[in-house]
């Protein structure tokens, strides 16, 4: 799945936790119920290949993960891996999402299993049984960082279902109807109107479209600073971080969205020098080795926002001088080995 965050809040926070990797919290979560070393660890490497991206190579990932499922049916992780193919894909399936969650819910927690329902029931508009389980999980985490926590994940699981389903059967093209079971729009032609409509649009109508969506964006979360702050500090405990499986790099992803609003103000009041101290400072050290294909988006995104920012330096040797420090920090190391893997 295509992990889209919000433009961030500002607080800057101490991250001295423990660190949980993805592989981890697999080991962890297998080795209690039985699964054999040889199967966990297939597992960590089919998990980190898919990076829960199924936006491509779809049924060769599919076959991977039900071979490797079918080595072992204790094994949850896979399978819920393959219920989140028929949930976040182009070829979405109800009826196959759901079973697959159902076969692991017998050695899943509590927890993952109501958010997996969740998950389900939201992207598939079952408003009813959607209602059902978030109520179930209210009544045992209201009040708490966990809650807050699970706010951020039903906006973003609601903002990609609403990516997806049209409003009412007046937004369809003539002829067509709206698949619950697949989640797909039958005998459409919205994209090439959609597709028309973005062309339509002058330089500054696009302009006018990304100003409001991050005016929005900012306000949005400016207004939920307090939550942010549970979140961080909740989970900077290395036991919540296991119990909740909030691994290192969900972590970091939230992590880069209060450093990039924390950098964006500083450039603001302070000037660009004050924001790219800052980040080479206190930001790019803190990059996740093992975990950076799963954060790259967000890493590329602040590196790139200073990056372009320091070409507003009028001192020529000032600008050489931090353009070198930003090409030598942890992030853009990180990212050249990335590109140097995906072109070999």
């Amino acid at each position: 799945m295509k992990k889209n965050f919000l433009l961030l809040i500002f607080f800057i926070i101490s991250l001295n936790a423990l660190a949980y990797t993805r592989a981890e919290n697999i080991k962890d979560k297998l080795s209690k119920i039985g699964v054999n070393k040889t199967i966990i660890d297939k597992t960590i490497e089919l998990d980190y290949e898919i990076k829960d991206d199924f936006s491509e190579d779809f049924d060769d990932k599919m076959e991977k993960l039900q071979n490797l499922y079918a080595q072992d049916n204790k094994n949850f992780y896979v399978s819920d891996l393959i219920a989140n193919g028929y949930m976040f894909s182009d070829k979405k399936d109800f009826n196959k999402a759901k079973e697959y969650l159902e076969k692991g819910e017998k050695y899943n927690e509590k927890f993952d299993n109501l958010l997996n329902k969740v998950n389900l029931y939201t992207v598939f508009n079952k408003k009813k049984d959607e209602k059902r389980y978030k109520d179930e999980l209210k009544k045992i985490y209201n009040g708490t960082p966990v809650m807050d926590l699970l706010d951020f994940v039903y906006s973003g699981i609601e903002n990609y279902r609403d990516e997806k389903l049209p409003n009412s059967s007046d937004d369809l093209p003539f002829g067509s109807f709206y698949d619950e079971n697949t989640g797909e729009i039958i005998n459409g032609i919205a994209n090439d109107d959609d597709e028309n409509d973005n062309q339509n649009m002058n330089f500054e109508e696009s302009l006018d479209e990304i100003n409001k969506t991050i005016r929005n964006s900012t306000k949005e979360i400016d207004k939920n600073v307090e939550k942010f702050k549970r979140i961080l500090k909740y989970f900077s405990n290395e036991k919540n971080k296991q119990k909740f499986s909030l691994t290192d790099d969900i972590y970091r992803n939230l992590e880069l969205l209060v450093e990039t609003n924390t950098i964006e103000k500083i450039s603001a009041n302070d000037g660009i020098l004050k924001a790219l101290d800052y980040y080479i400072n206190n930001v790019s050290n803190k990059a996740k080795d093992k975990e950076f294909e799963f954060t790259k988006d967000g890493e590329m995104t602040l590196y790139a926002l200073l990056y372009i920012g320091s070409a507003t330096i009028k001192d020529e040797k000032v600008y050489e001088t931090y353009r070198k420090k930003l090409k030598d920090t942890k992030v853009a190391k990180l990212l050249r080995d990335s590109e140097a893997k995906t072109n070999k």
